[in-house]
């Protein structure tokens, strides 16, 4: 259709069309069942398989993955934002795709080019803005270790040339709408990724209700009444401080740094035309180039979300393996007859109390997407559309 010059709208989703209608009428499959088959079972999948393979990349231990896991899960922004699937699912996706960047600079082979090629691809398809966002957060890691790793500069040539290799794999994946567009074959009518409306500055104003303080806190500014903007309950603030304390500690410094600073940049662009310094936000969404897509600020928010999950994984990780929490340990394990897994059992689950705390979730009902979990009822009026339509 786009060689035929018709108007492409969404055209990196065309594939998930295409299979959808494939299985809708060949299989005979009921729409509920195409949506749980791609986009909610994947969905619950890479929620849990993404942070814990992002926190293997980065080296962490059991209770560091599981800390990973609940931070990047467990949030307010995370909850209040799941009501578009496709955007959660590649959000979802997100930390893997970090991951396995990380591993093609780390790695430089043909192998870890292509996994990161294929899975960029894939995220592509779910949601452009959301690869935009991982990309640049890929490029920042970049340029940091550039700067500071002289090891890495040394394998300078080989990492481009893997990178290459994934440039190249999403290219060609995405060949159905970037031909069409590099020789002229969608009309000046078509929409191709965004609506009108997405560069004008003011929409950037409406729709930027996060403050500072809640980007920083993860806090949702419609958590807890849906009608209103919400102030932030000091509580919110308990993660960023847990998160910045690791910075006390004298390991993983490189590591540390570059998420702290990333969770500081990132919070800054959640926050969008809202003081401090709002007038950057704007010139942001102006003039440096992919920013327009983002009118709504607070979808800046995953590499927030990615960077506390490194750094209270950090900090538990460091906590883990100091001397006075061996020494505890031991202390149990002789007064009480406690095996180790036990105590880290309880550990656990002394984590998930804490997270509980940080983040209290709030009765599912009052939420505003919680009719997903309820069954609905076609009305009368769309059925008789529907049988009029077919016959």
């Amino acid at each position: 259709a786009a060689f035929g010059g018709y108007s492409i709208s969404s055209v990196p989703f065309f594939p998930i069309i295409i299979l959808s209608d494939f299985l809708c009428r060949t299989l005979n499959f009921d729409y509920s069942v195409i949506e749980r088959l791609l986009i909610f079972g994947p969905l619950v999948f890479f929620f849990i398989f993404s942070p814990w393979y992002f926190a293997h990349t980065l080296g962490f231990g059991r209770i560091a993955k599981a800390a990973m896991i609940l931070v990047f899960n467990l949030n307010t922004i995370m909850f209040m934002n799941s009501t578009v699937p496709l955007l959660d699912l590649s959000d979802a996706m997100a930390p893997l795709v970090f991951a396995l960047f990380i591993r093609a600079i780390q790695f430089p082979y043909t192998k870890s080019g292509l996994l990161f090629g294929l899975l960029l691809a894939l995220q592509m398809v779910v949601e452009m803005r959301g690869c935009y966002i991982i990309l640049f957060f890929c490029g920042l890691y970049f340029l940091y270790y550039i700067v500071i790793d002289v090891e890495l500069r040394k394998s300078l040539w080989r990492i481009s040339k893997t990178l290459l290799l994934s440039a190249i794999v999403v290219i060609l994946l995405h060949s159905y709408w970037i031909l069409p567009l590099l020789f002229g074959r969608v009309t000046s009518s078509a929409p191709l990724l965004l609506p009108g409306g997405y560069r004008i500055a003011g929409a950037l104003h409406s729709l930027s209700y996060m403050t500072l303080l809640h980007s920083l806190g993860l806090s949702h500014p419609f958590w807890g009444r849906l009608d209103i903007l919400n102030q932030v309950n000091p509580h919110f603030l308990v993660l960023p401080l847990i998160a910045f304390s690791v910075l006390l500690f004298g390991k993983q410094k490189r590591l540390i740094i570059f998420f702290a600073i990333s969770a500081l940049i990132f919070a800054f662009l959640v926050k969008g035309s809202k003081p401090p310094f709002g007038a950057i936000n704007i010139w942001a969404f102006l003039h440096v180039p992919g920013f327009f897509m983002f009118r709504a600020p607070g979808k800046w928010y995953m590499p927030l979300i990615i960077s506390y999950g490194v750094l209270v994984g950090c900090l538990v990780e460091q906590l883990i393996t100091r001397e006075f929490v061996n020494n505890i340990f031991i202390r149990l394990n002789k007064r009480f007859s406690l095996r180790p897994f036990f105590i880290k059992t309880m550990v656990i689950l002394c984590m998930v109390a804490v997270i509980f705390i940080v983040f209290p979730v709030q009765p599912i009902s009052t939420l505003r997407y919680s009719s997903i979990f309820e069954p609905q009822r076609v009305p009368a009026e769309s059925s008789r559309l529907e049988n009029f339509l077919e016959s």
